[in-house]
């Protein structure tokens, strides 16, 4: 059984961004102070119970958590390591925003043995970086890269936001030959999505911005695969790539249906057949006086998840998991019928694994729509 992880939640920004609606917010220096008290009492009063358990990843997200003081960092995992039990070979990643790095904390930071660092450069044009609200330069990001390449110790994956309103693809070839030279062992290419509650949704809810036509971000997603595959990358997830040897192996525990745990507010655990979650508050989480809401996953839910999640990855859905025999032939008739509706092969049989090919890839929620009714069927 793979061995399970942790994620800490770090809520604090600079500034937000539009499209994000991932939980943060701007505080000054003092409340981060509180906050990592908090978290540290959090770990202190929780962790125990699961210290039997050797856990083999820490992800450190936000927000932008190299917008605390890097000593909070090692506070943090200080505390993790005291109360719980830790692999010798456990990854640990600390996400970084390029405005905040400096060389002195990422000594700090090797020091304390973070050796995967995650960084939000989500475009290398000033035009995209602008329209997406980052407050970050392309120069920004080049000199965060130099940086952390002069240490020739940490592994580092870099962010590409992809489908912006009247993105070319001249843009999006100028970025990816800065990945290119920079040859990152990670790479992250994330479609612009207009979630309800952000002001990017507003904007297009309200015709200010038109959204991308739909065939022309999939010509995009196209020639980034291609792109990256020529350079020595694999294609592991949708959104994901890296060099051989370089997955992230903490994200990989949520599309395997591993187990984690999570601490900071917004921050969500999923242990067993049991999903938990932290107030999305800063304020109530700072008040230490609520309790994690939880919901029981039933036996269908996890079964929806694993396919969901199993065909995002290169991995697949294991077919074999469907008992019930009338289910897996209704199951396994419904994939045929989408392939022979598309004209294509969109989904493939692989020693039991059902998988979706690069073009079931690009029209992947459709499929698993179609998918997950017939799982549910009596």
């Amino acid at each position: 059984m793979e061995k399970p992880g942790i994620y800490i939640h770090i809520p604090f920004c600079l500034k937000k961004c539009p499209y994000c609606n991932f939980y943060s917010v701007i505080a000054d220096r003092n409340t981060h102070r509180l906050f990592v008290q908090t978290l540290c009492d959090e770990i202190l009063q929780k962790a125990p119970s699961y210290k039997k358990v050797e856990f083999d990843t820490v992800y450190i997200g936000g927000g932008t958590p190299n917008s605390l003081e890097s000593d909070a960092i090692v506070e943090i995992l200080s505390t993790l390591y005291k109360v719980l039990t830790f692999s010798h070979e456990t990854e640990i990643t600390l996400e970084l925003n390029p405005e905040c790095v400096t060389k002195k904390d990422l000594d700090v930071y090797r020091k304390r043995g973070i050796h995967r660092l995650s960084l939000g450069t989500q475009s290398f044009l000033d035009k995209e970086l602008a329209f997406l609200g980052r407050i970050h330069t392309k120069e920004k990001n080049l000199q965060a890269i130099q940086y952390i390449q002069s240490f020739k110790t940490f592994s580092l994956s870099c962010d590409i936001i992809m489908g912006l309103p009247e993105q070319t693809k001249d843009d999006l070839q100028r970025s990816l030959e800065y990945i290119d030279t920079i040859h990152p062992e990670h790479l992250s290419v994330y479609l612009l999505t207009a979630e309800e509650g952000t002001p990017l949704y507003s904007w297009f809810q309200q015709g200010i911005i038109s959204q991308p036509d739909e065939e022309r971000v999939k010509e995009l997603w196209l020639f980034v695969h291609e792109f990256l595959i020529e350079r020595g990358y694999e294609h592991y997830e949708v959104s994901n790539y890296s060099l051989s040897g370089y997955r992230s192996r903490h994200n990989s525990k949520y599309w395997n249906n591993t187990n984690y745990l999570g601490f900071g507010p917004s921050a969500h655990s999923k242990w067993g057949n049991i999903r938990f979650w932290n107030p999305t508050s800063l304020e109530t989480y700072l008040q230490k006086n609520s309790e994690p809401e939880f919901e029981i996953i039933t036996d269908e839910q996890t079964m929806d998840e694993r396919l969901m999640l199993g065909l995002r990855t290169q991995e697949g859905f294991n077919v074999n998991a469907i008992s019930k025999k009338k289910t897996k032939e209704n199951f396994l008739k419904t994939v045929y019928a989408l392939n022979h509706d598309a004209g294509k092969v969109l989904l493939k049989i692989d020693r039991g694994f059902l998988k979706a090919t690069l073009e079931g890839w690009t029209v992947l929620d459709t499929l698993v729509e179609q998918l997950v009714e017939k799982l549910i069927e009596p």
